[in-house]
């Protein structure tokens, strides 16, 4: 299928500040309450060891380096959906380095001076309840936004999206990593498509991160393409290329604002590098000079 691209007259507000490594990524889950079913969670860990792990994983998450959020999630659950090898290498983690990237709560809920350990360049919310669940309706925005009670009945009472991501515009801007987050990945099913992509536009509109929906087919197509995807920007593509669904079971829609196809490039970040020993070899030259 092909990808989907809607670029918005807006510059992002880390479109000027280069991207530098490791791409720290966080991946949400769907609260668990221990018996609704969730499924189509993408397997971030074992993908990343699967690109980059060839040299070791203390190698690899120096270059991308994924934190699992997991809320309500038992160790048996947490276990048996990242506990496993995966893709054609085979490549498998101990449970104490699965383990080791589980956070304890969202960076929105660290308060005062107290900050998270990362900032994170890319939130990736992934997975969904199952079918027969009412509330499944109303993913993706109640469940990224973990909005109040009463936000929650004012959505189960009619009032329309705008209306709520007015209301709780900070809590959006803190839920969303506005001024960290170069990327917002939300997997949405078929039912809450048009709803991820009204959000996608406020996101973007506001200056906030470029925003990818992706409604995959099954589980094969979300482990084959997302896989795809973080390879792409592995490798330091723009996110058009990275996010393309050619030749996969997803529906993908790309909403950007002018520049945000380079939001992860680490082109910037490289040019100072090569400035800084262009630098510091013209004041090496100057040394020997005088000191000849």
């Amino acid at each position: 299928m092909r990808l989907q691209l809607l670029e918005l007259p807006v510059k992002p507000a880390l479109a000027d500040i280069p991207m530098t490594l490791p791409v720290n990524v966080l991946l949400v889950l769907p609260e668990s309450d221990g018996i609704t079913p969730i499924s189509g969670v993408f397997n971030l860990p074992a993908a990343v060891n699967e690109l980059l792990g060839k040299e070791g994983w203390n190698r690899a998450i120096k270059v991308m380096n994924p934190r699992i959020l997991a809320p309500g999630w038992t160790e048996d659950q947490f276990r048996k959906t990242f506990f496993v090898p995966s893709g054609t290498k085979e490549r498998s983690l101990s449970f104490n380095q699965i383990a080791a990237l589980r956070v304890e709560r969202s960076p929105e809920a660290f308060g005062g001076t107290t900050q998270p350990a990362f900032q994170y360049a890319i939130r990736h919310y992934t997975g969904g309840y199952g079918r027969e669940v009412r509330s499944s309706e109303h993913y993706p925005l109640l469940d990224i936004l973990r909005m109040t009670r009463f936000a929650r009945m004012l959505e189960r009472f009619g009032a329309p999206d705008r209306t709520l991501l007015t209301l709780y515009r900070r809590s959006v801007r803190a839920a969303l990593g506005f001024g960290e987050t170069r990327l917002l990945i939300l997997q949405a099913s078929k039912p809450t498509q048009s709803r991820a992509m009204r959000l996608a536009h406020h996101i973007v509109a506001t200056g906030g991160p470029t925003t990818l929906i992706v409604t995959p087919e099954d589980q094969r197509g979300i482990n084959e393409y997302f896989t795809h995807l973080y390879a792409g920007i592995i490798h330091n593509k723009p996110l058009s290329f990275a996010a393309s669904a050619d030749d996969y079971q997803v529906s993908a829609l790309l909403v950007q604002g002018q520049g945000g196809d380079r939001l992860l490039s680490f082109d910037s970040w490289r040019e100072q590098l090569f400035s800084r020993v262009v630098r510091l070899d013209q004041n090496h030259a100057d040394v020997r000079r005088r000191l000849g």
